[in-house]
């Protein structure tokens, strides 16, 4: 089969171009790019598409680089393509955000392709391409996404040359005469890539001749699995994960037990990337660390890269940002004896004492309890909590903090915690517990009662 019928069929079989489409396509003047252009422009009115070329001028090597961005404005215009030319400072911009100058390089190339109005964006990424891909992510460590390596179709990117070898394009442009720019610094073997691309691979090829469309072929089945990991792991995460409104997500650990450890890593990677809002330098460590952590007892936590806490909080595994974890002291609000406080959580205290108390009757009810007001030695005063605080209980006392372990607070809410206190001596902890020591009993003159509820009150 020609080389143009099996791209055809390859754009057919993989949806990438729909009629009436207008697709851009990056040309940088190489073999591969410039193969990619002639057999696009040959392809666009069978197919019905309009085409326009797209250059990136890096500012990499210098009077070649121009060169370059010159020689495609010219193939286009003899060609009749329209050709759009972007001219940028890639070792500047690597300098400036601390990237390496091929990753700033690429970063901002794909910036302006998504800048571009284009129903596809057409890239000549080919077979070799994808298995330095595939190996370049196997001595990362990469997972099986990472396997993948190279998808024909991401978004707008589309990739028609993807079946075919480096030595079919250079073919298919030597035999219709089409002419090309090299690129020297793609022989720099300093560079991963380059390395891999003339180094590894040649000798794979002395190995087995098909070995490039083996290790395409191996990505390929590889990006199946991960279709139907992907696929598994959304249904999961929705059912297992939630965010709050400070970006706090949570997962319950129940899913530990009813799926095996593959996935389960899976939804936790998504938990971090939710949480610190990239996924950069967290490695496949960090992620089984959070899978031990959620199966370890509750109040455990550790600290993972963007500054992200992860705790074991009574059956969930909960990822935020350290600064969300805790909240500063609120200002302490001295109460009235009798009246109303709103305090920032949103809550209303509500306050009242009752000096005609016969017949009063206690009940035990959540959010409302009734204190002897003459125990109270300070003024008391609403607030969160402080070192020293201290609830007391039959036969002696507790810290706080052991009090809302028991509870089953979880560590990143104790601290925003509004409590009743008489000093360090915590009167209330509402919904969690009242000191032994402020109950009404038989010798009582004076009632306090002190309900809470939600919302706001003037």
């Amino acid at each position: 089969m020609k080389i143009s019928d099996r791209v055809k069929k390859y754009i057919i079989d993989n949806k990438m171009i729909m009629p009436g489409e207008r697709v851009a396509i990056g040309v940088s003047g190489g073999a591969d790019s410039m193969c990619l252009l002639f057999l696009l422009n040959s392809l666009r009115k069978e197919l019905d598409f309009t085409i326009t070329a797209i250059h990136v001028e890096h500012g990499i090597r210098g009077k070649e680089s121009l060169d370059d961005a010159h020689y495609t404005e010219n193939e286009c215009e003899k060609l009749g393509i329209e050709c759009r030319v972007f001219h940028i400072d890639a070792p500047a911009i690597a300098a400036e955000r601390k990237e390496t100058l091929e990753e700033a390089a690429r970063i901002e190339r794909y910036r302006i392709f998504d800048s571009i109005e284009a129903d596809k964006i057409a890239v000549a990424h080919h077979a070799g391409d994808e298995a330095e891909t595939l190996l370049f992510n196997m001595i990362r460590g990469s997972g099986i996404k990472g396997l993948g390596a190279i998808a024909p179709v991401r978004g707008k990117i589309i990739r028609p040359l993807l079946e075919l070898t480096k030595e079919e394009i250079i073919k298919f442009c030597n035999d219709n005469e089409i002419k090309f720019r090299t690129d020297k610094t793609n022989f720099d073997n300093e560079i991963a890539r380059n390395a891999i691309r003339n180094k590894v691979i040649p000798v794979a090829e002395g190995i087995n001749s098909a070995a490039v469309s083996h290790m395409a072929r191996t990505a390929a089945v590889m990006r199946e699995w991960n279709e139907y990991i992907e696929f598994e792991a959304d249904r999961l995460e929705k059912k297992y994960t939630s965010t709050d409104n400070s970006g706090r997500v949570k997962l319950d650990t129940t899913l530990f037990e009813i799926t095996k450890e593959i996935m389960a890593l899976e939804i936790i990677k998504r938990c971090i990337g939710k949480a610190a809002g990239r996924l950069k330098d967290i490695t496949a460590e960090h992620i089984h660390n959070c899978f031990v952590l959620g199966k370890n007892t509750s109040g455990k936590m550790l600290n993972i890269p963007y500054d992200i806490c992860v705790r074991n909080e009574f059956g969930s595994l909960v990822f935020e940002k350290k600064s969300h974890n805790s909240v500063k002291d609120s200002a302490t609000i001295e109460v009235p004896v009798n009246g109303i406080v709103n305090t920032e959580d949103g809550k209303v205290w509500k306050f009242e004492v009752k000096t005609d108390i016969d017949g009063t009757i206690i009940r035990d009810i959540t959010y409302t309890k009734w204190f002897d007001y003459d125990k109270i030695g300070e003024i008391p005063v609403l607030r969160t909590r402080r070192t020293g605080d201290y609830v007391s209980i039959k036969n002696g006392r507790k810290k706080l903090k052991d009090v809302l372990i028991e509870a089953k607070i979880p560590a990143s809410e104790r601290d925003s915690l509004i409590v009743l206190a008489d000093g360090s001596h915590i009167i209330w902890v509402p919904g969690v517990r009242m000191s032994e020591d402020y109950k009404v009993c038989e010798s009582t003159k004076k009632i306090w009662k002190v309900e809470v509820k939600n919302g706001t009150q003037d």
